[in-house]
């Protein structure tokens, strides 16, 4: 993993949102829980800032759009 500033920051950011999405997934939906265990978990694989962007903003979208795509009651 690399210790620049931006990678870092970026890290941090999406495994707090991964967190919030966990703790909301566990009680209201399964998609959130889901997105947030992969958002403080890729991290770890992704090393280069960039890819780091877009995984993580693909992720924190996704259970809207899975949400929106097949609501879950």
């Amino acid at each position: 993993m690399l210790l620049d500033p931006g990678s870092l920051f970026f890290s941090i950011l999406f495994s707090v949102i991964g967190i919030g999405y966990f703790s909301y997934g566990k009680k209201h939906n399964l998609y959130f829980m889901l997105s947030g265990v992969a958002l403080f978990i890729f991290p770890y694989f992704v090393t280069q800032m960039v890819w780091l962007i877009i995984v993580g903003l693909i992720f924190t979208l996704l259970p809207f759009i899975l949400q929106w795509l097949m609501p879950i009651d």
